[in-house]
């Protein structure tokens, strides 16, 4: 499993020459992202400093961290998903990685849309 790439990208199954398979997934980073269209509003307001980009930027972000799941039992399943929460929240919910209040950063949301 790979991180901290800030591209969440979905599971990629690679053969091996010993006849095994690896499954690949990255997921992204477990931190808030910005998708590009927010980042680009923020950057155009030229009347904030990079300080005031900073400080905001939390607030502009939506509360979604993306994560690998990786379910055991009769079928194993991995899942690149969104931990949704805000830090006033006493609970959150795991999301669909392309769920639009996340701002549908991952390379998968793009064929989506």
């Amino acid at each position: 499993m790979f991180g901290h790439t800030h591209q969440p990208a979905t599971a990629l199954i690679i053969k091996l020459r010993s006849n095994r398979q690896v499954t690949v997934v990255n997921d992204g980073a477990f931190q808030r992202l910005i998708s590009p269209a927010v980042l680009d509003r923020i950057a155009k307001d030229k009347a904030e400093t990079a300080r005031r980009i900073r400080s905001a930027s939390r607030r502009r972000t939506s509360p979604c961290y993306s994560a690998v799941l990786i379910r055991t039992g009769n079928v194993q399943k991995i899942e690149l998903d969104n931990w949704k929460m805000k830090e006033s929240d006493s609970s959150g919910a795991w999301v669909d990685i392309c769920d639009p209040a996340c701002g549908r950063i991952a390379e998968a949301c793009k064929s989506r849309q």
